[in-house]
């Protein structure tokens, strides 16, 4: 049987995040996106965000010969990693949180 730790699936991308900071100024960023089965998708920024702050995540890896489309996460601040920068745990926004549900409908 297979160890508990072996059925997890940990992968790390190189992404660019771009979005809105605590300031308000607007910023574009090179950082890994990891992800887990148990703690979901984490991403190290430079810059501080709000809780709740929307931002665009991009894939840098080239799958293809076209550039991938940004997908937006709202942001939750879960601490800070050895080099202090700010990292935040990515969730998919709610459509009915922000309005989007009267405009699919």
């Amino acid at each position: 049987m297979a160890s508990w730790s072996k059925l997890l699936f940990d992968t790390v991308q190189r992404v660019e995040v771009s979005g809105w900071d605590s300031d308000e100024n607007f910023f574009v960023e090179k950082s890994s996106l990891n992800w887990d089965d148990f703690t979901g998708r984490h991403v190290s920024l430079c810059h501080m965000l709000e809780d709740g702050a929307m931002i665009f995540v991009r894939s840098m890896e080239q799958f293809a010969e076209c550039k991938s489309s940004p997908v937006p996460y709202e942001t939750q601040f879960s601490g800070c990693d050895e080099a202090g920068r700010f990292q935040f745990r990515l969730n998919t926004p709610m459509l009915s949180q922000c309005g989007a549900s009267e405009y699919l409908n």
